[in-house]
């Protein structure tokens, strides 16, 4: 199953963020047995990044963000996904990029605490822990 991973989710288990982080912290490791395919964007790494670095440093942050990368797959955003966002009617810009981005990945699930903001996504949206719970 591919399952897309908006920010939020990452960004709750790389600051131990509570109460999000046990279900965080369950979806990556459900990932790393295997079953299970996490997708982000290069755009989330980016926003991880710079949120992190304010709390943990450069280094840190950049090694954080080297561990994630490791279970993740890297999908592409490029001029579709833009263009898509661009003309969507969304109220969050970014999660119209992401959105596109699964959809062109073929995302199976969207994983995030912003469900509003995939109000329109094709793909099935789940918070964290409704995702846990089917696991």
């Amino acid at each position: 199953m591919k399952v897309f991973l908006d920010t939020n989710v990452a960004i709750d288990l790389m600051a131990r963020r509570e109460p999000f982080f046990g279900d965080a912290k369950e979806i990556f490791e459900r990932a790393a047995e295997g079953g299970i395919e996490l997708l982000m964007t290069p755009l989330s790494f980016a926003n991880i990044f710079y949120l992190m670095r304010k709390v943990a440093g450069n280094e840190k942050a950049k090694r954080d963000l080297s561990a994630l990368r490791v279970v993740v797959t890297i999908v592409p955003m490029n001029d579709r996904q833009l263009d898509h966002a661009l003309s969507s009617a969304g109220m969050d810009f970014e999660d119209d990029l992401q959105g596109a981005a699964a959809e062109g990945a073929k995302a199976d699930i969207i994983i995030t605490r912003d469900t509003a903001g995939y109000k329109r996504s094709r793909i099935p949206v789940m918070t964290p822990t409704a995702f846990v719970r089917t696991l």
